[in-house]
């Protein structure tokens, strides 16, 4: 149905169209089916002239089916659109769907991809879509999936969500994986997070989550084998936080490189090398500590060796240069010297 006023041409339309043909070797068959209206101004939208420009609608689907050569293909394409333009602005909505699935002697495979998209003039769109496969073998069975979302402002303005997940299994590997990464754009600068989690024949599990932005990137990873288990952070700072009554604290915090903890509690520990301001402990058992300056109100010891001793004060009970022959002592008020025998040779104090 077709009218005309003065420059403006109204159209709407049905068409079908089937065919159907065969061969010694193949066999096809197709449909089409079609709705549309337009309005179409042959002189509007163009020079500034008053009036719309194009409007039209449109609702069509074809479908096939085939044989040829062993292999069966069958096919369907859904597509309904809205499209408005004129001299000021270019606006479309549509849906797409295709179905395909074919089928031979070594394979069987289906496939979907589905598409909505929005756009208004050349700068703001939206969009959906998602892709679907299934494909089976004599030695392969395989899902892939793929979701998009995307929506866009000008060129340097963007946000998109993409899920991807796959799971397959053949004669030699088992694997389920699914990535999902978020994403803005803004003026070039771009931040992202993205999430990967995978399963390998059955021994081995990673999860892993990376958040990036400004050429700085933080991520956790966690990750099981066969042989061992892991867990890494990778961050400029890590901390570790409570909440008491309302109020939030970080006992354990790791920054630059540095790792600050507020107090801590080893039960057994083995420290190489240490520095340490300040340190009050109930005992210390060592080997052999070496210091510049040791400074106490009270050192008691079983034994001592020292190769020059400097003191104000000092009380001794009994201070020998040996334990036996030739030697002097010292104790309290009393001095003695001792010749090789043990005979006192010198008695110098009171006694």
């Amino acid at each position: 149905a077709t009218v005309s006023n003065n420059d403006t041409q109204v159209r709407a339309l049905i068409t079908e169209e089937a065919t159907t043909r065969a061969t010694e070797n193949s066999a096809i068959s197709t449909k089409l089916d079609g709705v549309f209206a337009q309005v179409n101004p042959s002189m509007a939208g163009s020079n500034e002239l008053a009036g719309s420009g194009d409007i039209f609608a449109g609702v069509w689907s074809e479908q096939t089916a085939r044989i040829e050569n062993d292999v069966i293909t069958s096919q369907r394409i859904d597509t309904v659109v809205s499209d408005f333009q004129n001299s000021e602005a270019d606006i479309k909505a549509l849906i797409s769907k295709e179905s395909t699935t074919r089928a031979s002697q070594d394979e069987a495979l289906a496939t979907q991809v589905e598409l909505l998209q929005t756009k208004v003039n050349e700068d703001i769109s939206a969009a959906i879509l998602n892709e679907s496969t299934v494909r089976a073998t004599q030695n392969e069975a395989l899902v892939e999936q793929i979701t998009t979302l995307q929506s866009k402002v000008d060129e340097d303005i963007s946000a998109a969500i993409l899920n991807e997940s796959t799971a397959r299994a053949n004669l030699e590997e088992a694997l389920a994986e699914n990535i999902e990464t978020v994403q803005t754009t803004l003026d070039g600068h771009t931040a992202s997070i993205q999430e990967h989690k995978s399963s390998i024949d059955g021994l081995k599990a990673e999860w892993k989550i990376k958040v990036q932005a400004g050429g700085k990137i933080s991520g956790v990873s966690l990750g099981v084998s066969g042989t061992e288990s892991q867990f890494l952070v990778l961050a400029d700072r890590f901390a570790v936080g409570m909440s008491t009554n309302g109020v939030l604290t970080y006992p354990f915090i790791i920054d630059q490189g540095k790792v600050v903890m507020n107090t801590a509690y080893i039960k057994d520990g083995s420290i190489n090398n240490a520095k340490i301001g300040n340190l009050s402990a109930d005992k210390i058992t060592a080997g052999n500590i070496a210091a510049d300056r040791m400074k106490a109100n009270i050192v008691s010891a079983m034994s001592g060796q020292f190769t020059e001793l400097s003191a104000i004060t000092a009380k001794i009970g009994v201070l020998r240069t040996a334990t036996s022959g030739a030697r002097t002592e010292i104790r309290d008020n009393l001095i003695e010297v001792y010749d090789a025998n043990g005979r006192i040779r010198v008695r110098l104090g009171v006694w």
